[in-house]
């Protein structure tokens, strides 16, 4: 696959509470940039970011999942993250590494628990955030509702981007308030839409909307506020580059209505991660440790390799899969990289760019690319990859405590032979899972976040 420029480099974490319905924004992500040719249903156990069997067994995402897609002229990567309180370490890990979070929130249910701990990450790791409030057509679906709600409970910089056509069962589309145009779907799940003229009755609120995103939007820029002031008309072309700059610089927070099982705004919110969210080059240096001192990683892709590995996996035919996110630099797979945390030589066989369970393979990675490397022998979650020569590390992943503890006895020596090679894996998959041995009491006592 030829090598990805990283001007055109998305990354987009799915962040909220359980069941506010990420995984199957995934799916709709997944079928309308072509990765399927059909959606699945957490129900049927069929989606491409739920692979594990107990995620399968449960309905619900317990481990961190990467799926990496084109659209637009974009090559984005999106990962679905757990919404759970006990799988918290694969949520906060994967916001260490991408330019921007997409908080979902039910439009049924409105911000939840973990929703405001989604919200407190982001804003610990200061990067850019929309909201996309999900399951519209449902229900008690209120978007209304629910952009007080985000605007009440975490920000007041939260301004719709779109807004719905039709409530609940009529819930038929989206307007996109800066252009002023409608686009209406069958709600069937196809992906194909219409282009149309903002519903009479919804012609009032589109443009009091349009006067409020606005207003938000020239306060990034200096002249173009000066220009709205004096009642200049600005065009699309001045205003986007602003919001841009907006979202970027956290002064406006972007709101998306959407169906994902019914496929109704997924195009438009792609088209929006694409258009609006930043690339790699446009975020602030990362900071880095060099012994006692620290030092800034610029975005630089002819700069020094620099990557930091935020998750591994245990795949049962591939093995050890370790996920890197690129911050400088580029590298290929026909060179080793170091793992300067650990001084020691990794070799890569190939860069993978993951799909789910499934992956393409790679030759070269630059700034903003997030890959799995199988089979690094040495490297661990919170490992700084780079080259030799190098001497600054990425800081390690904080991790929570874990609150919860059980003593778990084998009934049989085959258990107990399982048992014992649980905490070899477990560790390395999941920081915040710990393992003990009692002797006194023939048991293991697995500590983490929660009963699940």
């Amino acid at each position: 696959m030829a090598t990805r420029n990283p001007e055109n480099i998305r990354t987009v974490a799915l962040v909220g509470h359980g069941g506010s319905g990420k995984t199957a924004l995934a799916e709709a992500i997944a079928f309308n940039t072509g990765l399927t040719t059909r959606m699945g249903k957490v129900e049927d156990g069929n989606t491409v970011s739920d692979f594990g069997n107990e995620e399968q067994k449960r309905q619900i995402s317990i481990n961190s999942s990467l799926i990496s897609i084109d659209h637009a002229g974009r090559n984005i990567y999106v990962i679905d993250c757990p919404g759970y309180a006990d799988f918290i370490g694969e949520l906060r890990s994967s916001m260490r590494v991408v330019d921007s979070a997409l908080v979902v929130i039910s439009g049924v249910h409105g911000v939840e628990v973990q929703t405001e701990k989604a919200w407190e990450f982001g804003e610990d790791m200061h990067i850019p955030m929309a909201f996309y409030i999900s399951k519209m057509e449902r229900e008690n679906a209120d978007f209304e509702r629910t952009l007080r709600e985000i605007q009440d409970y975490l920000s007041d910089k939260a301004v719709p981007l779109f807004l719905p056509v039709g409530k609940e069962a009529a819930f038929k589309g989206v307007v996109d308030v800066l252009r002023q145009k409608a686009y209406m779907y069958k709600g069937d799940g196809s992906k194909e839409f219409t282009e149309t003229d903002v519903p009479s009755d919804l012609a009032d609120y589109v443009t009091s909307s349009r006067e409020a995103l606005v207003e938000r939007i020239v306060e990034a820029d200096d002249e173009l506020m000066m220009r709205y002031l004096e009642g200049e008309q600005l065009s699309i072309e001045e205003l986007v580059p602003a919001l841009r700059k907006s979202v970027l610089s956290r002064s406006l927070f972007p709101v998306l209505p959407g169906a994902s099982t019914s496929n109704v705004g997924v195009c438009q919110l792609l088209d929006a991660i694409a258009e609006v969210l930043p690339s790699p080059l446009e975020m602030p240096p990362r900071k880095a440790l060099k012994g006692d001192s620290e030092v800034m990683v610029e975005p630089d892709p002819a700069g020094k390799f620099s990557a930091l590995c935020f998750k591994i996996m245990v795949d049962p035919y591939v093995g050890k899969l370790s996920f890197i996110r690129v911050f400088s630099g580029s590298a290929s797979s026909e060179n080793p990289l170091y793992n300067l945390s650990r001084g020691e030589d990794e070799r890569v066989s190939a860069f993978k760019l993951m799909r789910g369970k499934e992956s393409v393979d790679t030759k070269d990675v630059v700034v903003g690319d997030i890959v799995a490397i199988p089979k690094l022998h040495s490297t661990v979650m919170g490992d700084t990859l780079g080259v030799k020569g190098m001497d600054s590390i990425h800081p390690e992943i904080q991790f929570a405590k874990p609150v919860f503890s059980v003593a778990v006895r084998p009934r049989s020596r085959a258990d107990e032979d399982k048992l014992a090679n649980a905490p070899n894996k477990m560790p390395a998959e999941g920081r915040t899972l710990h393992f003990e041995k009692n002797p006194g009491a023939n048991a293991r006592a697995p500590s983490g976040r929660g009963a699940l």
